[in-house]
């Protein structure tokens, strides 16, 4: 936190079954693709960097959409399902672990 200014976005995962939940989740996703459009266009970040999580999933997005260039890094063994997807239409993928390369989830 030292020196960053922490700005809330609304997020909620998804669960891994069929259930009323998800339909809130994916109405709260939208809520914060336009939190994410609203952050980005006050701070033009000349890159945007995804760590992982849900949270990080709507703004990455947006970045991509928006045309800024976009990285994802993993610090897991196994990644996740955010880094997963986002790791498709991100320009690179960083890895903390080669471990992760073994998976070959990501794109190289």
């Amino acid at each position: 936190r030292e020196g960053f200014k922490i700005i809330k976005i609304k997020a909620r995962g998804i669960k891994r079954k069929i259930c009323f939940e998800n339909l809130t989740a994916i109405v709260i996703f939208i809520i914060s693709l336009f939190q994410s459009y609203k952050i980005i266009k006050k701070y033009k970040p000349d890159i945007v960097i995804g760590t992982g999580g849900y949270v990080s999933g709507s703004v990455v997005l947006m970045a991509v959409i928006l045309g800024i260039p976009t990285f994802v890094h993993e610090q897991n063994v196994i990644p996740g399902i955010t880094n997963k997807f986002l790791s498709r239409i991100t320009r690179a993928t960083f890895f903390i672990l080669s471990l992760c390369a073994l998976f070959n989830i990501f794109k190289t």
